[in-house]
């Protein structure tokens, strides 16, 4: 009974206490758990403080409307092109011509933007389909010698439809050109409204060659090209003169050499579109006459596995990093690229003929 004695007088002496306290400060317990609230609520505050605040005072919905018609609405001379019935430039004659017609309204001006799951578009009085997604094809061609990269040709000669099948039926086109003495990776797509960004100079295209030449090209010549900012002569041989800098040209090495034919094998990289440029650099620049050009990366796409005069559909995520390669160039890069563009369209339409004549 004694060990009873020392709880029993604690127990005690805690009552008398817990009696002299106020009645409204004697729960310790009280006090602790009402602090918890107000971390609580002070808590709860602040959260609610911290988050952005949402104007909802336009309840019909009008940004959302604003953003619906970023993401639908789109040229009409792009959706023209995109269904194949012809390419951006000759769909902008057609709208100036009056022969296309939208929700029965004939549309003469450029810009007009419309939504082509909605709209109803004629060209010539029949109703254009935009094709979905199991209709669109992107086709990598390893291109042999002696065969052109155009649809059709006058003299009957070999094109790069005769290696894809049905091309024609798809409606694939050839994305650029390789020259017919040249090798090499082509792309193809019925995806038209890719074709202008992927070969416009407007944009950077990336392009892998594999070059032979003639002779051994000056170490401090390819230095230059490498750190950018040359300025190709002008030749007799070529009808226009451009006097924009060139790119930084990385990687631009001699990776073999043939010392008994005085001949060099090159690897370089180009990042921009311009008329004949391999030849400007290498016959104008680096006095070095050009043997073969063998093209083997079209951006990050690849000859790997692809046996020469074969083809082959591209990935999915193929197709979606060509697309993610394409990037628009600055401005504040070189100031008149807007010339260079002129300049490029000016020298394809004179230089198409003798291209064909080859």
């Amino acid at each position: 009974m004694y060990p009873i004695l020392p709880f029993l007088m604690l127990t005690l002496t805690f009552c008398l206490a817990y009696r002299s306290i106020p009645n409204g400060k004697r729960s310790v317990f009280s006090l602790w758990s009402s602090e918890i609230k107000k971390d609580k609520i002070v808590n709860n505050k602040v959260k609610q403080l911290s988050k952005p605040k949402i104007d909802r005072s336009n309840s019909d919905g009008d940004n959302n409307l604003d953003f619906v018609k970023l993401a639908t609405e789109e040229r009409l001379q792009k959706v023209i092109a995109r269904a194949g019935i012809a390419s951006r430039r000759e769909a902008e004659k057609l709208i100036l011509d009056g022969r296309v017609v939208v929700n029965g309204n004939i549309i003469t001006e450029l810009g007009v933007k419309i939504k082509p799951g909605t709209d109803i578009i004629t060209v010539d009085g029949k109703k254009i389909q935009m094709p979905d997604s199991k209709s669109i094809f992107w086709v990598a061609v390893n291109k042999p010698r002696d065969i052109l990269t155009t649809m059709e040709d006058e003299k009957s000669r070999d094109t790069i439809v005769s290696i894809v099948p049905r091309a024609k039926e798809l409606r694939l086109l050839p994305i650029g050109r390789l020259g017919r003495e040249s090798t090499g990776i082509v792309l193809m797509t019925n995806e038209n409204g890719w074709i202008h960004p992927l070969t416009h100079p407007s944009y950077q295209h990336r392009m892998r060659y594999e070059i032979v030449v003639k002779g051994f090209p000056n170490e401090s010549d390819l230095q230059k090209l490498r750190d950018g900012g040359v300025i190709l002569p002008d030749n007799e041989n070529y009808i226009y003169k451009d006097n924009e800098p060139l790119l930084p040209i990385k990687p631009i090495n001699i990776i073999d050499v043939d010392k008994g034919n005085m001949l060099s094998l090159i690897d370089i990289i180009i990042e921009e579109s311009r008329p004949d440029l391999l030849q400007r650099i290498f016959s104008c620049y680096l006095k070095c006459d050009i043997v073969s050009i063998k093209r083997t990366e079209f951006g990050p796409i690849g000859l790997k596995g692809l046996r020469k005069g074969m083809w082959r559909e591209l990935t999915k995520n193929e197709i979606e990093n060509i697309k993610r390669s394409c990037k628009e160039v600055k401005q504040q890069n070189f100031k008149s690229r807007k010339n260079q563009s002129k300049l490029v369209k000016n020298y394809e339409n004179t230089k198409r003929k003798t291209y064909e004549n080859q």
